[in-house]
């Protein structure tokens, strides 16, 4: 059977996740993070290259953790990070 062991900081990671969505009454907090992340892949899987996920500034640091570990060509911005004048294609809103 193979093991693959999680690193103490990701168990960090976890509990400022569900520490934010209990903050904020999300129910089932762990399917809705599953839910994101579906939906998140299956925007990006027939993107060619890099894809930026954009979320407020508050979502964005924790989007980033979920994302950031499965999906290599992902990138998570802020609105306030984009420069203005940079064109952006919208795959859809999730």
């Amino acid at each position: 059977m193979a093991r693959i062991e999680l690193a103490p900081e990701v168990f960090d990671d976890f509990d400022r996740f569900f520490d934010h969505m209990a903050e904020f009454e999300v129910e089932d907090a762990p399917q809705r993070i599953r839910e994101i992340l579906e939906r998140v892949a299956r925007r990006i899987q027939n993107v060619d290259g890099p894809a930026v996920v954009v979320a407020s500034t508050g979502a964005r640091y924790f989007l980033r953790q979920l994302l950031e570990p499965s999906f290599k060509n992902a990138f998570v911005l802020s609105h306030s990070e984009i420069p203005p004048g940079t064109k952006v294609t919208s795959l859809g809103v999730i």
